[in-house]
């Protein structure tokens, strides 16, 4: 599995597959994702990429109350759910405050399509 923290180190693909989430947790709507998500590339014969934030985006966007800041799933632990379930390639976003003032047509363009 190929783990990319900087958008300029990230592995291009023209086509893939992806999901999107915090996957704080990784509790069983998680895996049904990451499952449908292989079935999918499988059938497609397309790479799997997950793309998650670190530290979550609850921590940087609810910084003054504590009781949002729990985090149930380290980064270490997700990327290992996703090897362990064959996901390809992981992109963990840096998540700040600049990032978080990106819309979400900003994201389409400049991170997912370009």
């Amino acid at each position: 599995m190929d783990v990319c923290t900087n958008i300029k180190d990230i592995n291009k693909f023209d086509q893939s597959n992806l999901t999107i989430g915090s996957f704080d947790g990784m509790h069983i709507g998680h895996m049904k994702i990451i499952k449908e998500l292989k079935n999918i590339s499988r059938i497609n014969n397309l790479p799997t990429v997950a793309i998650t934030f670190d530290p979550l985006p609850k921590t940087v966007l609810n910084k003054n109350k504590p009781e949002n800041l729990k985090v149930l799933t380290t980064i270490e632990k997700k990327l290992e759910i996703f090897a362990n379930n064959g996901i390809d390639c992981v992109w963990v976003i840096p998540f700040n405050g600049d990032f978080a003032k990106i819309t979400a047509k900003q994201f389409l363009e400049n991170y997912l399509i370009n």
